[in-house]
């Protein structure tokens, strides 16, 4: 081969010796004389490859990935075709595989910004129409600047000509880290390479790959059988999002995996960046056990010892013990039942020593499984008891409030974000249908954020997050304007001649509805973002670190306080003594209005940014997710006893196959996967829910099942929360626009330009509709 390659390639190229030999290529290292540098000449092996257009594909491919200009890419210089002998000549850079890497030793950051770059990598080709298809940790390598590159682009297509009755169970460099759905001789894709990458990375972190055999064959037949083995479970050192990510990217069906290596890239920068430098990678040793002689692919199924005859005379040699695991067996045995180690006659036993040797093998196999399952379960069951033991409830033994009011809309009025205490954004009336007619545009002169709420014909908004304006609601003038301390984007709440408005800056304050001047104003230590639910004389308002806080309505003292893990980013809803929050680390809490016990913890697949919205009539919340899913609760239920981890082991004997459905936690009714991110707080009514996405998509989803009823495509993000009057669904989007949907089909009614993002809720009140905007107006809609 090496001469082959010398006669085509000089006399430019000199000095030939062998860099790397593959299953389907092979590589020389060459000094080019008319640069002085040293080059790398790879070549296909043509001559157990059966087809041209085998080469020519090979070739395409190439020649492409030689035009992307990309720091991840191993860069080819040129392609040069002789008598049908094709050679991809790059320039030679010092690189170390990750496979080398691997074995030298990594800390847990280094090897997720290894598996950054190799994602950017692939989504640059995949952007190209380029799939790599044979990913390993032989395929990614990092240079001596730091960057990391993919190299080896196009080996699948030459495995492919390959004779097909040898291909399968022709020995492969990568065969460990192929996609189940190539099994059945489908081209790679997007998704395969995606599960490629997942399981480099998952061989990387814990020391062995998900799957592993001497051929593709033997894996493939491993990913239908068995399950992955979590990764923490070989590595107690993982975070559980790696974990998670890593799961994600290894699901049998490549549409449960990562959509594009982009967002791959972009979940393992957010969990690089949570974790510390010095965590190290602990590799942990290989299972596998390579059987002794080639006869056998797997060695046999472990099996229960030999039954011992009693019935043999003591001094008969019918038993052997194996030397190595002192397993017994019949003496015509040539290897060991359990570990293959080679049997000789001087280990032959009598019934009596057999029967001695397989007690004290038995004792001792009954302390080790005690010592491995029972013990450890044990301290899990506690330990999961002692951390997941409720709290005591904040509010227990506090006398009453001193006011017993509620923030309730009366006819005519819009007082609080999301209409009523229960947040549905749903009102109906015996008004004429809105047209689409500007009634007056008041000018406040500063972008408003937050919506505006409608009390005794006056109206409320936060104007440039540090103005609270009151305006005559019949011609839009302004009545007074007072500075807050801080900024806020909340949208008010208004009760007994009070205005509720919560700040940034950690304050929240009550104002005089009739004058602006502040009646009371209270520092909870960290910032307001939304705004609060008024129930029985206290004011619940949530905190963007995560602390919930119970405010008596008439003084602003502060009743209770309760954290509940991470920041809350919507309006609290309440329902029949029912307290509702959600948090950005995946949680929906149920709480008790009056004592703050809670009474579920409702685990979503991600965090959720929006609010809960409760159906009245059936005591079920909706709310979304940043993982573009939306969910339906019952609130009555409660969590059963170790609930928590229960569901963490169900999950992972679902991925293994074991059970035939994934866990389902108390209270779960339905959900609904949608295309992108749930963006709105929804609104219902008329048996359906109503929400917006980061697509510009509105949905209405069947309040019974979440079933998709129909779907209105406007052409920007939806940010602003859904709002509907009788039969129209109003949703405010990023191009500028108000638009007015029909509740039953999803048709357009009519839209209205605001000059400025609309992103707080619409409100209406005696047959008009007040919708704010960025470009500092509020909009009065007939």
């Amino acid at each position: 081969m090496e001469k082959e390659i010398y006669s085509k390639l000089a006399p430019r190229f000199e000095a030939f010796r062998l860099y790397e030999d593959t299953t389907h290529t092979v590589t020389y290292m060459a000094r080019d004389i008319t640069a002085d540098k040293i080059y790398l000449i790879k070549s296909p092996r043509t001559a157990s490859i059966d087809s041209q257009d085998i080469i020519n594909h090979y070739k395409e491919i190439n020649d492409i990935i030689s035009e992307i200009d990309h720091p991840n890419i191993e860069h080819i210089d040129e392609i040069q075709n002789h008598d049908g002998n094709l050679f991809a000549i790059s320039l030679h850079q010092e690189k170390t595989s990750l496979a080398d890497q691997t074995q030298a030793g990594l800390t847990l950051k280094d090897a997720l910004n290894i598996m950054i770059q190799a994602a950017h990598g692939l989504s640059a080709a995949h952007n190209s129409k380029i799939i790599h298809g044979s990913l390993d940790p032989n395929s990614i390598s990092t240079l001596q600047n730091g960057e990391t590159v993919v190299s080896n682009f196009g080996a699948y297509v030459l495995a492919k000509g390959v004779p097909p009755q040898i291909q399968n169970l022709q020995k492969l460099q990568y065969a460990n880290y192929l996609a189940p759905e190539l099994s059945d001789g489908r081209e790679p894709t997007i998704a395969s390479d995606i599960y490629s990458l997942g399981a480099t990375i998952y061989e990387t972190v814990t020391g062995r790959a998900p799957f592993s055999g001497d051929n593709a064959q033997t894996v493939f037949v491993q990913q239908r059988e068995k399950g992955i083995l979590l990764p923490t479970v070989l590595n107690k050192n993982l975070p559980d999002d790696i974990e998670t990510l890593l799961i994600k990217t290894l699901q049998l069906e490549p549409e449960n995996r990562y959509h594009t290596a982009a967002e791959l890239a972009s979940d393992v920068t957010r969990v690089r960046n949570i974790i510390g430098p010095e965590v190290l990678i602990r590799r942990v040793p290989s299972n596998k056990t390579p059987p002794p002689d080639k006869t056998h692919q797997n060695p046999p199924k472990k099996a229960p010892m030999t039954e011992l005859s009693t019935d043999l005379p003591d001094d008969r040699s019918d038993w052997i013990e194996c030397p190595a695991c002192h397993t017994i067996m019949a003496a015509v045995s040539t290897k060991c039942e359990k570990c293959w180690h080679p049997l000789s006659k001087e280990t032959l036993v009598t019934t009596t020593q057999a029967e001695r040797i397989q007690r004290i093998y038995n004792q001792k196999v009954i302390i080790r499984k005690i010592l491995r399952y029972v013990l450890p379960i044990t301290a899990s069951i506690a330990a999961i008891y002692f951390v997941s033991r409720p709290e005591p409830p904040p509010g227990l033994n506090l006398d009453p409030p001193t006011t017993d009011i509620t923030a309730i809309s009366q006819p005519g009025e819009w007082v609080s974000f999301g209409y009523d205490t229960a947040g549905t954004s749903y009102v109906i009336t015996d008004d004429s249908k809105l047209t689409g007619t500007l009634k007056w545009v008041a000018e406040i002169g500063e972008p408003i954020s937050g919506g505006a709420v409608s009390y005794k014909k006056k109206l409320f908004v936060v104007a440039a997050d540090k103005f609270l304006v009151s305006l005559d609601q019949e011609t839009g003038k302004t009545l007074w304007r007072t500075e807050l301390p801080t900024p806020s984007s909340a949208t008010p709440l208004v009760a007994n001649d009070l205005v509720f408005i919560g700040t940034a800056g950690s304050s929240v304050l009550a104002f005089d509805t009739q004058n602006g001047e502040v009646v009371w104003d209270v520092p909870l230590g960290e910032g307001i973002l939304r705004s609060g639910v008024l129930s029985n004389g206290v004011l619940y308002v949530a905190g963007i670190n995560g602390f919930l806080f119970a405010l008596d309505a008439n003084s602003g003292e502060v009743r209770w306080k309760r954290e509940m893990g991470s920041g809350i980013r919507g309006t609290p809803a309440i329902h029949e003594g029912k307290l509702l929050v959600a948090t950005t680390d995946r949680h929906l809490f149920v709480l008790d209005e009056v004592t703050g016990e809670i009474t579920l913890d409702y685990l979503l697949p991600r965090g959720a940014e929006q609010s809960p919205v409760i159906d009245p009539q059936r005591s079920i919340v909706y709310i979304g997710s940043n993982y573009r899913t939306f969910h339906a609760i019952n609130i009555n239920a409660t969590n059963i006893l170790l609930e928590k981890g229960i569901n963490r082991w169900w999950a992972q004997l679902y991925i293994w196959e074991v059970v035939p459905r994934g866990p389902i936690q108390s209270g779960a009714i339905w959900n609904q996967r949608l295309p992108s991110k749930v963006t709105t707080d929804a609104a219902i009514g008329g048996g359906k829910v109503f929400v917006g996405t980061e697509q510009g998509a509105l949905y209405a989803l069947n309040d019974q099942d979440g079933s998709v009823i129909w779907m209105f495509q406007t052409d920007e993000r939806l940010n602003a929360p859904i709002t509907a009057v009788n039969q129209t669904i109003f949703a405010g989007s990023n191009d500028d626009t108000l638009y007015a949907v029909d509740a039953q089909t999803g048709t357009e009614i009519w839209r209205i330009n605001t000059e400025g993002n609309v992103q707080g809720a619409p409100s209406y009140s005696n047959g008009v509709l007040f919708v704010t905007s960025r470009d500092g107006k509020v909009y009065a809609i007939r």
